[in-house]
């Protein structure tokens, strides 16, 4: 089974065959019901809702963590700050 590549941004849309979601809910959602192999992230989003809620999440889930996460975030301390989290909570193999 091929599994989806999810997109998380407010503003930016989604690349060409990238499922794109505006909400860590709705990323929550596609993460909880889908094969998700490939995620990028924006950090911040729409009214305070932001990407960690999503990885928090995930290190609740171990089962459910995309093969590969990236960040995509203008801010460079966001994506560093994504990728780090990501090095903290992704589970070891």
């Amino acid at each position: 089974m091929t599994g989806m590549k999810l997109w998380v941004d407010d503003e930016r849309p989604a690349p060409e065959g990238w499922c794109w979601v505006e909400t860590s809910a709705a990323a929550i959602d596609v993460l909880a019901t889908h094969t998700v192999t490939e995620m990028s992230l924006d950090y911040v989003l729409k009214h305070g809702d932001r990407t960690d809620t999503v990885l928090y999440w995930l290190e609740n889930h171990p089962d459910r963590w995309p093969q590969h996460v990236h960040a995509h975030s203008s801010s460079s301390a966001a994506c560093r700050l994504i990728e780090h989290m990501v090095v903290q909570l992704r589970p070891v193999p």
